[in-house]
């Protein structure tokens, strides 16, 4: 999904047409039983997490919440 989005090469006109980059935190529920036992706001919560964690690694990165080395 990242290749694809830069792939279209777009740029930011107010940036000095710096490119644009693609992050993305996820996270995910091995079995059907793990979802319905976690309430959905905390699966936002962690993908979340896991967004700002690509962005500070430098953008353009997609992480996944439970590899994370939080604190």
């Amino acid at each position: 999904m990242r290749e694809a989005f830069n792939a279209l090469s777009i740029t930011h006109p107010g940036q000095n047409n710096a490119p644009v980059t693609f992050s993305c935190g996820i996270t995910t529920k091995e079995h059907a039983e793990d979802l319905a036992n976690t309430d959905v706001s905390h699966c936002f919560k962690e993908a979340d997490i896991a967004l700002y964690a690509a962005k500070s690694s430098g953008r353009n990165a997609i992480l996944h919440y439970e590899n994370l080395e939080l604190d």
